[in-house]
């Protein structure tokens, strides 16, 4: 159901399907589609689907097997850090402090500096300053 009251389509099903098995995924840092199954309580074939699209996003990966226990191989699935970033910022009334974590939740960047802008125009351009900064130490793609 939506919050509305109306059944929710399958369109939205399959999206919140996909944003269950992704934040699983970013929770455990790599799992298999068994380990989707089970955890989450979605069928095989949901998980498969929700995989695969995940993968054709480009937002999950392939990221070994597991071995070692009955059965084949296990493919595992951990996030893509590539497929994103999220910046950052808090402002203080004596620092400006800020982050870059890429997609898989690890700190790419850091930086704090102190409040130099009396005003808040300068305050935004002390804040566009500081988030090149982060994105040029960070390494990332923009």
């Amino acid at each position: 159901m939506t919050g509305d009251g109306t059944p929710a389509g399958p369109q939205l099903m399959r999206a919140m399907n996909e944003q269950l098995v992704l934040s699983h995924i970013r929770r455990a840092g790599a799992l298999s589609r068994a380990d989707v199954a089970r955890i989450s309580r979605l069928s095989k074939p949901t998980v498969s689907l929700a995989l695969t699209n995940l993968e054709r996003a480009g937002l999950v990966r392939p990221g070994g097997t597991r071995t070692g226990i009955p059965g084949p191989a296990a493919v595992l699935y951990e996030m893509r850090p590539d497929a994103g970033s999220v910046l950052a910022l808090d402002v203080g009334s004596q620092f400006l402090h800020g982050a870059i974590c890429d997609f898989a939740g690890t700190i790419r960047a850091k930086a704090t500096r102190p409040v130099e802008s009396a005003t808040g125009p300068q305050r935004v351009a002390e804040l566009v300053r500081l988030a090149e900064k982060l994105y040029d130490g960070a390494d990332l793609k923009r």
